[in-house]
């Protein structure tokens, strides 16, 4: 099976997953290789194409839209058109909460009664444009809204600076591993804990999540973290190109070629 990676000309950062991915895979009766979403590749020639680090498409999402459209007309993209296209505006946050998934509030402008909140675009990735803000700075937080293109505002919740944000990872069906991260802002580092298994509240809210969105999933990232009355959110539901710390659980790798080898 020919697969192709698809990745972008110039990442803005290291892909961890990416070697591990290529070499278990060229190992388990793939031929995969790593494309740039934005080349000149010929997508046809493949039997399927994974997205993975397309991670500068939201700097012109109008053309990452295209290209899929293009991709899945020629073959078939992993996860499917209808997905990215769901997924790719964080207003989809707003459509799981009216199905009564629990997410972290999200709102197209300020509210007073948040005394710190983050600022970040519809359309972003890597923390790109992100930014927390605190009550005392409703100045700079709307000169910087007006900088963002078609921005949200959310409330900062305080709890990842305690037990972190999490993300669980789903793979072929199967809730594989999660992780605990840190707090991540524009220009941030981003600290990674060792894979657990996640708990069964966290599944719980998951299942819940995975169960409002598009069909046809073979990954997903699902990240939570507590508001301040300590029920767990959904912060992100990733289904377009998300990380899998596959270097903290490389069995789930297995589940990933499994999930290639029947789409």
């Amino acid at each position: 099976m020919r697969l192709a990676w698809v990745t972008c000309c110039e990442l803005p950062e290291a892909d961890h997953d990416e070697a591990l991915a290529l070499d278990y895979l060229n190992a388990n009766g793939f031929e995969t290789t790593p494309e740039p979403w934005d080349g000149t590749v010929a997508w046809a020639q493949f039997d399927a194409a994974i997205i993975r680090s397309c991670w500068n498409y939201y700097y012109d999402p109008e053309a990452f839209l295209g290209w899929v459209d293009h991709v899945a007309s020629v073959t078939r993209l992993v996860n499917p058109a209808p997905v990215i296209s769901w997924n790719i505006d964080k207003l989809y946050l707003l459509e799981l909460a009216q199905k009564g998934v629990p997410v972290v509030p999200t709102s197209h402008s300020l509210n007073p009664n948040w005394n710190k909140f983050v600022i970040k675009p519809r359309v972003s990735a890597s923390s790109y444009m992100t930014r927390v803000f605190d009550s005392t700075q409703w100045d700079e937080a709307g000169l910087f809204m007006m900088e963002v293109k078609n921005p949200i505002v959310q409330p900062y919740m305080q709890s990842v600076e305690g037990e972190g944000e999490r993300s669980i990872m789903w793979i072929n069906g199967e809730f594989t591993h999660a992780i605990r991260k840190s707090p991540r802002f524009s220009d941030g580092e981003e600290s990674v804990s060792e894979a657990y298994d996640p708990t069964p509240e966290e599944i719980k809210l998951a299942k819940l999540a995975l169960e409002a969105a598009p069909a046809g999933l073979s990954y997903a990232r699902i990240d939570v973290m507590r508001d301040d009355s300590g029920t767990l959110c959904i912060s992100e539901l990733e289904l377009i190109e998300p990380s899998l710390f596959l270097k903290q659980n490389s069995r789930a790798l297995e589940y990933l070629a499994d999930a290639l080898r029947w789409i």
